[in-house]
């Protein structure tokens, strides 16, 4: 069960096993009154590497870089996800952790649209 104050429209879910949809106004009303249930998906490592993300190994945990205007990783450590930030400036490089593991995909897609202002383009059979 998800958190409807967790989603936007936009984001993928899932209403049973491997039925994905992208959220839609309907289903975040359906979903408030009870009409309907939904499930998170899981991230799994074919998920980031199909968003753009590239692998790589580093530090014996698994490392996945993606650059736009900065350098966003995800690194894959103790059995979840969390974001890397760095930024260049003057040479130094700054890495700061979000505390919270991303666990699903509709927060690997919240979390990117909140740091570079752009969806991330996904896109399920």
């Amino acid at each position: 069960m998800i958190n409807i104050k967790d989603l936007r429209i936009g984001n993928w879910i899932s209403r049973k096993d491997r039925d994905f949809r992208q959220v839609t106004l309907d289903m975040l009303v359906a979903m408030e009154s009870g009409a309907e249930t939904y499930s998170p998906i899981h991230l799994t490592s074919e998920i980031v590497t199909d968003c753009g993300f590239t692998f790589s190994g580093e530090d014996a945990k698994y490392k996945y870089s993606r650059h736009f205007k900065t350098n966003l990783e995800i690194v894959y450590g103790n059995g979840h996800y969390q974001f890397h930030y760095c930024d260049k400036l003057g040479g130094i490089i700054l890495k700061d952790r979000t505390s919270t593991p991303i666990c699903y995909v509709h927060q690997l897609q919240n979390i990117y649209y909140c740091l570079t202002g752009d969806e991330l383009n996904l896109r399920f059979p």
